[in-house]
């Protein structure tokens, strides 16, 4: 067992005795005011009704922290949930726009 494995052991014993006490979101971005990390999962996990499997189902598309959300797979795609056509796949229509901001219609004739 390496270091690293042996402090999370650690931790989780302290925690489970309760030597420790385990900070949500927002009580960790009031504890370090300075992460901007910190501050948007706080901002998702209020927003979601404090749960953060809700904040993975998100369908707010339109709100500017969509997608900069915690606890989203590290594999999504490039494309994501058009607002018009709903395709989150690959674009459909000419108002596709890719994460990056780049609208999508040169792609549509490939």
């Amino acid at each position: 067992m390496n270091e690293m494995q042996e402090g999370l052991k650690e931790y989780r014993r302290k925690l489970k005795a309760g030597e420790i006490k385990a900070l949500d979101p927002i009580e960790k971005s009031f504890a370090n005011s300075n992460s901007l990390r910190l501050a948007i999962n706080a901002k998702c996990f209020e927003c979601s009704g404090l749960s953060k499997i809700e904040i993975t189902k998100c369908g707010i598309v339109a709100c500017a922290l969509h997608r900069f959300r915690p606890y989203q797979k590290k594999d999504k795609p490039l494309w994501w949930d058009c607002k018009y056509c709903g395709e989150n796949e690959k674009p459909k229509c000419h108002k596709c726009v890719r994460e990056d901001g780049l609208n999508v219609t040169d792609e549509l004739e490939k």
